[in-house]
């Protein structure tokens, strides 16, 4: 891993093989590593970069506000760091809010968008993440109660297991276990409440990405199954944003890219071998 220092703050990266770069942002709540099935994909012809976001995986979790602003500037200080220009971008859930915002207001810098399971204002306004959303609009103090209690208490393994494996996929089974204990110690970290409270109290943040971006060809792919953001949800965001191709891979749930990455592969493909100016080999 390496790393880089956005606002003070040390934020690491992978990067991987050469030749056109592609960028791969995670969702809130877990690392790079849920892009590792289709990091090792795509190494084989690209330039992989995959960070973990401010707040997550190996990168500092400062005591800040978190807002979709911070990660789309975090997205371009990355991209200025390594002097990328023409990048295929590809972000779940936070992480393609944030790439089709970057794109909207970077189309010059960007190749083709794949926003999968995008979160909005709107889409989060639903299934799983309602709760989060309910406590951090109710009461902040509140938010900031429980963000310090889960910092003191961390959540007992067997529970943030368990949680992950329901939340997360619809058929956990398919999943490394290496894998997902990762995502279990994620669950776990003692700072990540206070980072999804604050992405909670800054959801409006996250409004308006039904904006295509100009010139940009974007893929939108969501899981069936999806617990989190659901489908619906999701068919009527397609609906406002009419992106180029939209998929919906069967079941499978939030991390459909750890599910279901070969399925998830097929999907890329074929949408940059018809929109990319450097479409991928063939697997």
């Amino acid at each position: 891993m390496s790393t880089f220092t956005f606002r003070g703050h040390e934020v690491f990266y992978r990067r991987e093989g050469a030749g056109a770069p592609m960028v791969f942002l995670h969702n809130g709540g877990t690392s790079h590593r849920t892009w590792e099935p289709l990091i090792e994909r795509y190494a084989a012809d690209h330039d992989v970069i995959a960070p973990d976001m401010l707040g997550f995986g190996r990168s500092e979790h400062p005591n800040i506000d978190y807002s979709l602003d911070l990660y789309v500037d975090m997205l371009g200080a990355l991209l200025d760091e390594l002097g990328l220009g023409n990048v295929t971008l590809l972000g779940n859930c936070m992480g393609a809010a944030t790439v089709l915002r970057y794109a909207t207001q970077h189309p010059e810098r960007v190749e083709a968008v794949v926003a999968v399971n995008v979160l909005t204002d709107r889409t989060a306004a639903g299934a799983g993440l309602r709760p989060l959303l309910w406590i951090t609009r109710r009461s902040r103090s509140a938010a900031a109660a429980l963000a310090a209690l889960s910092a003191r208490i961390p959540t007992p393994r067997p529970i943030a297991a368990a949680s992950a494996r329901k939340m997360l996929f619809s058929d956990p089974d398919r999943v490394s276990p290496e894998l997902l204990d990762h995502l279990r110690d994620a669950n776990r970290d003692p700072d990540q409440m206070r980072v999804l409270f604050s992405i909670g109290e800054h959801i409006e943040s996250f409004a308006g990405l039904e904006q295509k971006p100009d010139g940009v060809p974007v893929c939108v792919i969501w899981g069936e199954e999806n617990k989190m953001l659901s489908a619906k949800d999701g068919a009527q965001f397609c609906s406002a944003l009419a992106p180029d191709r939209e998929v919906v891979i069967p079941d499978s749930g939030h991390l459909v890219i750890l599910e279901r990455p070969e399925e998830v592969a097929v999907a890329i493909d074929a949408f940059l071998a018809e929109h990319s100016a450097a479409p991928i080999a063939a697997a």
